[in-house]
């Protein structure tokens, strides 16, 4: 799954707000050269994101000498991450200019890894359509590999509390 991220037009607004993925790992690869905008920066936070929830439940800001902008040289270079546990962002424009991402993202092969593909958060960024499709496109494939995983594994048995846990194993 990817996507691009286009800065928006208003010089200061940010790309997005803090937020964590809804993937396992993904990167942000700058398309544009960021050397030739004024801001833009990619941000992650020198913290949890349990410690992001509690300061933000507390009303709190975050600590300005934990928020880390990597040097990116130029077009092509990447942030690879566990998407869903780093807390980033993408800072606005302070000058007129463009800034352009791709962000690619990847669950792992091996199914008895937790998904953690958030629905809501697609529905709120891509058109419905697309992101109902390529959810349920999702599921489908996840359901496929973990039946064949079962079905690669199965052994005939009479412990039905084993054959019950080995099905209710899957992560969900």
């Amino acid at each position: 799954m990817g996507h691009l991220n286009y800065n928006p037009l208003e010089v200061g607004e940010n790309v997005d707000k803090w937020h964590v993925d809804t993937l396992r790992i993904d990167f942000v690869m700058f398309v544009t050269d960021p050397k030739l905008v004024v801001g833009g920066e990619f941000e992650y936070y020198r913290g949890t994101k349990h410690d992001v929830a509690q300061l933000s439940a507390a009303g709190e800001p975050l600590d300005p000498s934990k928020i880390v902008a990597p040097d990116m040289p130029g077009p092509g270079y990447a942030v690879l991450q566990q998407g869903n546990m780093v807390v980033h962002r993408a800072k606005g424009l302070r000058e007129a200019g463009e800034r352009i991402t791709m962000v690619n993202g990847y669950v792992p092969r091996d199914i008895s890894f937790p998904d953690f593909s958030r629905f809501d958060q697609l529905y709120l960024v891509d058109p419905k359509d697309v992101a109902a499709s390529e959810y349920t496109r999702h599921m489908s494939w996840m359901a496929r590999e973990r039946l064949s995983a079962d079905l690669d594994s199965f052994a005939f048995s009479e412990d039905k509390e084993a054959m019950l846990k080995s099905s209710n194993n899957w992560p969900i």
